[in-house]
């Protein structure tokens, strides 16, 4: 435990990498000999960060803090925290990293607080959908990235936005295929897989935690630790099932829990998205209906009682505080450390983010009440630029709201009778990740999908750009698809549907008018859109 005397006391002046000063404001927390503290600019816009320190730093301790801030760095999605430089005072030995403050409870307080001490299946989804997509973002890298200690009290719901943010990467690793790193009693008991006591961690290592998450957030109990588990000597799986301890949970849901917390790791889901797929599915799946079925049926409806946990959770602080936390929010130092470059904003991401996820759970009336809490934000900014006599180049838009009446249905007319195909929705908001010219994300919508058999088409819109597309998607999902702007540019877009309504995006790439010129590529990202008025 980090005695008394060793933690900075509120108005400690911390003076960062390039002579900027930093007054501390609280203790967040501490363990061992590290802290996190609530800091602030002592001059300029005054915004508040997190600093976490580490005193008298061993150097397998020093090596750690840098590792995690370079992962950080070039990681980039809306749940994720940014990390801006790690500095060091040589005097009183010690090393910081400043980092993103992220103003809000986690779910394990917000778990205690409610009278059964759990959540409703509907508010459990809503809650982990950002949390799920942000882990499919960290296991597609080229070199996966697994988080090892993904728990509730790892995910906070921030102040005045919906989207849940993934916090502490101090056990994170780059997952390389064949390598194995011996560690003992990494992670948090009830929530560490059997290998995280032993070697052998991957991306389904993350996939136990997160239905451990599932288990406690739904039953109000964290789960039997796996070495608990494993030194039973009863048969079977020690494990209670989840339907078990609440009713209210259907059978198939625990049913899907278990398969993702099985003690041997070749059992578990072999990824994120196929975890949550089945778990959605099973959420909204009568015993007796078809897999087929469920696809067009509605998600879980939040009730009233999960709307005023969710209303209570985003707005903890009076108005104005919030109001000035935004403005804070919205100028962030130059990353001065790595070579980072200055952060772009993320709120409107976050804002699409949170707004599908709420589409795809709530029912009429319930929508609007929630959506009425979350701001809208546009500016406007084309995704392809054209100069006469010089290349187009793509630029990163604002986001746009669809027409509405392209959305009027919730799944893509179609005249197919297999019941196995893959029913596209009718609309979906994307984001494309801008490799080739490194000029970040830009947001995008597929609107007023008419899906045949295994062709479809629709229109693409972007601030400032527009066009028609065609492609087609076969029975597992692998899809791929033509836009052709009106400017002449066109975009090819690869990627694969998941029973769950997320397109993970394998590529694109952008040709000019002749379609012989590569202008520009990267990777993309969509979700479904669903039950807009009309």
């Amino acid at each position: 435990m980090l005695q008394e005397q060793m933690s900075l006391p509120p108005g400690t002046v911390i003076q960062g990498l390039t002579g900027e000063r930093y007054v501390v404001e609280a203790l967040l927390g501490q363990g061992g000999f590290s802290a996190v503290y609530c800091a602030r600019e002592r001059h300029g816009k005054q915004t508040r960060y997190a600093l976490k320190e580490l005193i008298n730093p061993s150097s397998q301790e020093r090596g750690q803090l840098t590792y995690e801030a370079r992962l950080m760095r070039r990681l980039s999605h809306p749940s994720l925290p940014q990390v801006y430089q790690v500095f060091e005072d040589t005097r009183n030995n010690r090393i910081y990293m400043l980092m993103d403050y992220i103003e809000g409870k986690n779910l394990e307080v917000l778990r205690r607080e409610q009278p059964e001490k759990r959540f409703s299946l509907a508010l459990t989804l809503t809650l982990l959908t950002p949390i799920v997509d942000a882990l499919v973002y960290l296991h597609n890298q080229k070199a996966p990235v697994i988080h090892r200690d993904i728990k509730p009290s790892n995910i906070i719901i921030p102040i005045g936005t919906g989207d849940a943010m993934l916090v502490d990467f101090g056990l994170a690793k780059e997952y390389v295929e064949g390598n194995t790193t011996s560690v003992f009693r990494f992670g948090t008991a009830g929530y560490a897989s059997p290998e995280q006591y032993g070697q052998g961690t991957n991306t389904r290592t993350d996939i136990y935690a997160l239905g451990a998450t599932l288990y406690t957030l739904l039953t109000g109990r964290v789960p039997v630790d796996a070495m608990t588990r494993m030194m039973k000597r009863q048969p079977g799986n020690s494990l209670i099932a989840a339907h078990n301890i609440c009713p209210s949970i259907p059978s198939r849901v625990s049913r899907v829990i278990d398969r993702a917390m099985s003690l041997a790791i070749e059992e578990r889901y072999a990824t994120v998205e196929e975890f949550w797929q089945e778990l959605t599915i099973a959420a909204v799946q009568p015993a007796t209906q078809q897999i087929s079925q469920a696809l067009t049926a509605n998600q879980p409806a939040l009730s009233q009682e999960d709307i005023a946990i969710l209303t209570t959770s985003h707005y903890a602080i009076e108005p104005q505080q919030a109001a000035g936390n935004k403005k804070k929010a919205a100028s962030r130092p130059q990353r001065l450390h790595y070579g980072y470059h200055p952060p772009k904003k993320r709120l409107e991401r976050r804002t699409i983010m949170i707004r599908s996820l709420l589409i795809l759970l709530l029912l009429g009336g319930i929508m609007d009440l929630l959506l009425m809490n979350i701001g809208q934000h546009h500016t406007s900014s084309p995704l392809v630029q054209t100069n006469h006599g010089s290349r187009a180049t793509p630029k990163i838009p604002a986001t746009a709201i669809p027409d509405n009446t392209l959305c009027s249905t919730d799944y893509a007319a179609s005249n197919s009778t297999d019941s196995y195909s893959i029913l596209l929705a009718s609309c979906y908001r994307g984001t494309m990740e801008h490799a080739g010219l490194s000029l970040g994300k830009s947001s995008f919508q597929l609107l007023n999908i008419q899906q045949h058999q295994n062709t479809f088409t629709g229109q693409f819109q972007a601030q400032g750009q527009q066009g028609h597309f065609r492609g087609s998607i076969n029975k597992q999902g692998a899809m791929q698809f033509t836009v052709l702007l009106t400017t002449g540019e066109s975009i090819k877009f690869a990627g694969t549907c998941t029973l769950g309504g997320v397109i993970a995006g394998q590529g694109f790439q952008i040709y000019e008018q002749a379609q012989q010129t590569e202008e520009d590529y990267g990777s993309w990202t969509a979700v479904a859109y669903l039950n807009v008025k009309h």
